[in-house]
């Protein structure tokens, strides 16, 4: 069955599944749809199929491609989230325009007023019950008008201890959102609250974090952050690693000779190469770095880099956080 066919046999039937049914068939698609197996799609779908609002935007959104809306597909995904109560539909059919949040507004047709209406007034119910979403939702919408009405709600969200925020937050005080009078207090919170969402797991944190450090001239704490962004799989950290570690001449932070490790440098691109063997762009690509890397280093010291890889392999994945972080 093509994924056409499959896509209009799950938007026909539409079972009802109990919440927690639907919440793990969604978190059973997040690795694939993130990493573009093959069977993303379907798994996707089966978490739409059970109403998962999320999944449908998901899939909403894989049809859109842009802002401007291009197939019913994706109004119609669209709709079924935000008829189930999911916040993602009504932003996305609503009026309320572009911006971080809302560059997924059908603006085609400059959106439904009725829409919008509804989106503000579900998350104003949620926001009473501390829904993060509702709470990250509406601090978006108020920004619109009012960044600085936009920090204080994303800092509730980040003080329910959610890394997302957390990151959004450190980023928009260090763009000048809120009001930080003393001097040094802006770049103090900013870095307070980078550091949070990187110790509650953001691994987007830990790279800037990684970076600052690169930048200040502290290459020790700079290796740091990043051995814990490759703990959590996340896929560019790898490839970011995969390069300095090796003196790569693409790498945006090249180190110095005592710093770089040629066999991790090899079992980071061999993972990555594992993980995505489509990739093999004879330049940048982790196939090409293995093939300079196999003439630096001794079979021994390549079969210990593959070894320790394939280790690693068996309690990690290899993913994006692009359903996770912002």
């Amino acid at each position: 069955m093509n994924k056409i066919a499959l896509l209009i046999m799950f938007m026909i039937t539409f079972p009802v599944f109990a919440k927690q049914d639907a919440e793990a068939l969604y978190q059973q698609a997040v690795i694939p749809w993130e990493q573009g197996q093959s069977n993303s799609l379907e798994l996707m779908l089966k978490a739409a199929n059970a109403g998962h609002t999320e999944a449908l935007c998901n899939i909403a959104r894989a049809y859109q491609g842009t802002a401007i809306i291009r197939s019913e597909e994706a109004r119609q995904y669209f709709t079924k989230a935000a008829e189930l109560g999911g916040l993602c539909g009504m932003i996305a059919l609503s009026d309320l325009g572009s911006g971080f949040k809302l560059t997924e507004a059908l603006t085609e047709d400059n959106g439904d007023n009725n829409w919008t209406r509804k989106a503000i007034e579900v998350t104003k119910e949620r926001v009473k019950k501390n829904d993060i979403d509702a709470i990250k939702t509406y601090a978006f919408i108020v920004g619109i008008s009012d960044y600085n009405g936009y920090c204080e709600w994303m800092e509730k969200a980040a003080a329910l201890g959610d890394a997302d925020a957390m990151k959004q937050l450190a980023g928009h005080i260090e763009s000048g959102c809120g009001w930080y009078l003393m001097p040094g207090s802006r770049e103090k919170a900013a870095k307070y609250w980078l550091e949070q969402a990187a110790n509650n797991g953001n691994p987007r944190a830990m790279e800037e974090l990684g970076g600052l450090a690169y930048d200040a001239g502290n290459v020790s704490e700079m290796l740091n952050w990043f051995d814990k962004a490759i703990e959590t799989g996340n896929k560019n950290s790898l490839a970011m690693a995969s390069s300095f570690l090796m003196g790569h001449p693409v790498s945006s932070m090249p180190i110095d000779r005592i710093y770089q490790d040629l066999k991790r440098a090899y079992s980071l691109n061999y993972i990555l190469t594992i993980k995505d063997p489509n990739d093999k762009d004879e330049d940048y690509s982790p196939y090409s770095k293995l093939k300079e890397l196999n003439k630096k280093l001794t079979k021994s010291e390549i079969d210990s880099a593959k070894k320790w890889a394939e280790e690693w392999m068996k309690t990690h994945q290899v993913r994006t956080y692009g359903l996770v972080f912002n």
